[in-house]
C-alpha cells in the first residue's frame, strides 16, 4: 500500500562524506510539505541534494565541498514548490553548470544578495 505524506519534517546537522547524496527524497506526489533542511554538509558527494515532490521547503546553512560530479548539479529539484535556499556555500565543485537545477518547480528562490556565482568558491588548499 501507499504510505502517508511526510508533513512538517525538520532535519538538522547532517554530514555525508563520500556518498551519492546527503539527502534524497525518493518519493511520489502525495502531499509532502513543510520540509526544513538545516546545517547540512556534503563532502565528495555526486548528487548532494536530490529532492522531489515537496511543497514549502527551506534549505538553510548548507555547505557542499569537493562536489564529485562533472555531470550533475549539486542541488536538483523536481516538482518542488515554494522553496527557499539561504546560507548556501559550494566549495571546489567539478560541475561547471548552474548550482541549482529545478524542473517543474515554482517559487524557488535564493535569499536576497546571494546568487549561484557568489556562492561558488574554488580553493586549492587542502585545509578547509
Amino acid at each position: 500500500g501507499e504510505s502517508a505524506a511526510n508533513v512538517d519534517v525538520t532535519l538538522d546537522s547532517i554530514v555525508a562524506i563520500d556518498c551519492e547524496h546527503v539527502i534524497r527524497t525518493a518519493n511520489s506526489p502525495r502531499g509532502h510539505a513543510d520540509l526544513t533542511l538545516r546545517n547540512f554538509r556534503a563532502v565528495r558527494c555526486k548528487q548532494p541534494f536530490k529532492l522531489s515532490h515537496t511543497r514549502s521547503m527551506v534549505i538553510d546553512h548548507v555547505r557542499i565541498e569537493q562536489h564529485a560530479s562533472e555531470s550533475s548539479a549539486p542541488i536538483q529539484l523536481r516538482d518542488c514548490h515554494e522553496v527557499s535556499i539561504r546560507g548556501f556555500r559550494l566549495v571546489d565543485s567539478h560541475y561547471a553548470g548552474e548550482t541549482l537545477l529545478s524542473r517543474q518547480c515554482t517559487n524557488v528562490s535564493l535569499m536576497p544578495g546571494q546568487t549561484h556565482g557568489a556562492t561558488r568558491e574554488h580553493n586549492s588548499g587542502a585545509n578547509q
